[in-house]
């Protein structure tokens, strides 16, 4: 008689959930997974992301968590960066220039040792962005850190994790889950890494949109990506991101013609020669908001039998959903193999 198999559902195909699903089927053995969702890449919100490695809008989050995750994340981007067609699905190298005004305090000082080199950026550094047609903006950026880090463009590496899930034995079923309850007695284990759904399927009512809106342009000479404030420029391999906005509680997914002309003015103080750069396209994501990353476990019932559910929750990661998602993969991987250990799931087939 063959042995049975762990049955576990992944409900969320964006980057959290595809990542949680590709660590865990090829961490352990003879396991049955399936990924549940009502959208797939290319619609996914992860598909917008500039896709930049690096912390952003994370609440009130741990410090020392985000730093783990951060670097567990970093040493699966190097496998992956390693790889020979690691630019076909989207990952690379990139440097970051991160301006701050004289009143700004640096949020992450204490990356400099995790990061591939974090450092105070230099005097003839900062020249280069206090330049402009604008007077207000003179010497506006007066100190900043320069970074080494990755991109991962989720438009192609999404597509790349998806086929190594399924290369691998793994299920993919596209339906909405409206609640953790309709999977008791169907899975042993449940991840819940439907992003700004997951609160309704779990009565979180704390998750919350954080709406961003970029755009995409055709810049080739645009070699560095820069920070600065509430705008950004992240360079992929076929593009170069510009946003952004930040708006809470902003439930709208359509292009503000506000929002663009602001995207366009503060990005092209930075580097002026945006504005000759052809627009590809503008988009807009609702990034799920919370007040810290919610990543633990938790036992669900259905409140009419004995019957129970694993479920790991794994959402509400804002802006750095990319940027941690490896990171929190790999802890998901660590609650499974304590359930495992613990013999608290029995297999149902």
């Amino acid at each position: 008689m063959s042995e049975k198999k762990l049955k576990i559902a992944v409900i969320g195909a964006g980057i959290i959930g595809c990542t949680s699903a590709v660590v865990l089927i090829e961490s352990i053995p003879n396991v049955d997974i399936t990924i549940i969702s009502e959208k797939f890449t290319p619609n996914t919100t992860s598909d917008g992301s500039g896709g930049l490695i690096y912390p952003y809008l994370s609440g009130s989050t741990d410090r020392q968590r985000i730093r783990k995750w951060i670097n567990n994340s970093l040493v699966y981007l190097n496998k992956y960066y390693q790889l020979p067609d690691s630019g076909k699905f989207g990952i690379g190298l990139l440097s970051m220039y991160y301006l701050l005004e004289d009143e700004e305090v640096f949020d992450y000082p204490d990356f400099d040792d995790i990061m591939i080199s974090q450092r105070p950026m230099t005097s003839s550094e900062l020249k280069q962005f206090s330049s402009s047609s604008s007077s207000e903006s003179q010497n506006k950026w007066t100190k900043g850190v320069y970074v080494t880090t990755y991109y991962a463009e989720c438009r192609k590496l999404l597509p790349y994790l998806l086929q190594q899930f399924k290369s691998k034995g793994g299920k993919v079923c596209q339906q909405r889950v409206d609640s953790l309850q309709q999977l008791i007695g169907k899975y042993d284990i449940v991840i819940n890494c439907r992003g700004l759904e997951a609160g309704k399927c779990s009565a979180d009512q704390s998750v919350h949109p954080i709406r961003g809106q970029v755009y995409r342009i055709s810049a080739p000479w645009i070699k560095h990506s820069v920070m600065a404030g509430n705008h950004y420029i992240v360079p992929n391999s076929d593009c170069v991101v510009l946003g952004g906005t930040k708006q809470l509680n902003n439930w709208d997914t359509m292009v503000d013609p506000k929002d663009s002309k602001d995207i366009m003015d503060g990005c092209s103080q930075l580097i002026p020669s945006i504005r000759a750069a052809q627009v590809v396209n503008e988009w807009v994501g609702l990034r799920p908001g919370r007040h810290e990353v919610r990543l633990e476990r938790e036992v669900i019932s259905d409140g009419q039998s004995n019957n129970q559910l694993q479920v790991i929750h794994n959402y509400g990661h804002g802006g750095c959903g990319v940027t941690l998602s490896f990171g929190c993969a790999h802890e998901v991987l660590d609650y499974v193999q304590q359930i495992i250990s613990s013999n608290n799931v029995k297999s149902r087939l």
